[in-house]
């Protein structure tokens, strides 16, 4: 699993405008060439070639299988980031692996087509999948459809599947999906979506700027909520969190409309500025509330305090019996038998030195990163890219994307 905070890594990825917020590992160079409109380089081991970037103003292309000599095997991470005037990509039988949103902010493109051969990819209805676990790599953002039914089978959207489809009004997902990998929805202007019980990942930023969804139903079976997963979410005013949830990160949940969250007990870590926050990650909510049990990770939440990055929570906390059960919604049973803990009360305020161990490594570069949601989204409006840097050929996201990487590569 992608279970992570922002680093210091991470943070430079979003001031040089990279969408996915990943740990990045370059492919061991040999060679680094330049054919026509295309860049590639080229695997030390495997001796083969990735494309990296094109320069070229066509409309369609097929992409080549070799360059100066080399087989051309994979398309790096945003290879193709805001090539604007390409409709239609055809993908050839040497193509085995694709990074993390080659193809985002291509905003006229309508279809990909891939070869026969190609033992990896296929497309369908011009939507370009994996074949093995039928991920869906890419949805065409111009395509005019206003509604699309991701079909059954499919058990991950991979990195900005759906970024900038601002076309679709309506997407239905299929049961037995998994993850939901970064920037999938981001920025997305459909008003409703239902995600199936089956997920249990949905990675960072996944449907941050979804602006237009007023009613959220997380999946029942969700675990992890990666770092600003729901940032900006501004119609989102309550919604439930599942009981089996694990992990939440960092401004998860930041800018959206929530007044008031009941945290279940089963949250192990949440990162600063989940929840409480405007989207700049340093304005609190006014009055916001924590419900939860005694002890739990929303309890130390509601008063978490570093005094190195000089950031101090200070949210009501109000213990109830039974947080799992709860859920968000609070029976008069259960609020009677609650305890308001208030600035008054030393419960609330005091933060011991066994609470503060580990706070230092856990929330890195609090000082810095309070701008880090703010810059990642103006950058990504403007259409900067000061700065390009070549991802995973494959999917690292999960232990069982790491199984692909070797079979792909091969």
């Amino acid at each position: 699993m992608k279970h992570r905070l922002f680093s210091i890594f991470s943070i430079s990825l979003l001031l040089s405008g990279l969408l996915a917020g990943s740990a990045v590992t370059a492919i061991p160079a040999s060679a680094e060439g330049t054919s026509g409109d295309y860049t590639y380089e080229v695997d030390s081991e495997t001796l083969k070639g990735y494309l990296t970037g094109y320069t070229g103003k066509d409309t369609e292309i097929v992409l080549p299988e070799e360059l100066d000599g080399t087989v051309i095997a994979g398309i790096s991470a945003d290879t193709f980031y805001n090539c604007d005037t390409l409709e239609k990509i055809t993908i050839p039988a040497s193509i085995t692996a694709i990074g993390e949103s080659a193809f985002f902010d291509c905003d006229n493109l309508k279809e990909f087509v891939v070869a026969e051969e190609n033992e990896t990819y296929y497309a369908q209805d011009g939507v370009l999948f994996r074949k093995k676990d039928h991920c869906l790599m890419a949805y065409p953002p111009a395509l005019p459809a206003t509604s699309y039914t991701v079909p059954d089978g499919v058990q991950e959207l991979y990195y900005a599947a759906f970024g900038k489809c601002t076309n679709l009004q309506e997407i239905q997902l299929p049961d037995g999906l998994q993850y939901i990998d970064d920037w999938v929805f981001a920025y997305d202007t459909f008003s409703s979506i239902s995600i199936p019980d089956s997920v249990v990942e949905i990675c960072d930023y996944a449907f941050a700027y979804c602006e237009n969804v007023t009613e959220w139903t997380l999946p029942a079976e969700l675990t992890y909520i990666g770092n600003a997963a729901f940032a900006n979410c501004t119609g989102m005013t309550e919604v439930v969190l599942p009981t089996g949830l694990a992990t939440i990160g960092q401004a998860a949940f930041a800018g959206t409309g929530l007044q008031e969250i009941t945290i279940p007990a089963s949250v192990e870590e949440i990162g600063y500025s989940a929840f409480g926050y405007q989207a700049d990650m340093t304005t609190t909510v006014k009055n916001f509330t924590i419900y939860g049990e005694s002890g739990s990770a929303a309890q130390k939440y509601a008063t978490d305090s570093d005094e190195e990055y000089s950031y101090q929570n200070s949210f009501s906390f109000v213990t109830v019996q039974n947080a799992d059960v709860v859920r968000g919604g609070r029976s008069e049973e259960d609020l009677s038998s609650t305890q308001q803990v208030g600035e008054d009360d030393d419960s609330n305020v005091v933060i011991t030195e066994e609470k503060k161990k580990g706070f230092n490594s856990k929330y890195l570069l609090l000082g810095i990163s309070g701008v880090v949601l703010v810059i990642g989204a103006v950058l990504v409006l403007s259409g900067l890219r000061t700065g390009k840097q070549l991802k995973e050929k494959t999917t690292a996201k999960s232990s069982h994307q790491k199984d692909d990487q070797t079979e792909e590569q091969s």
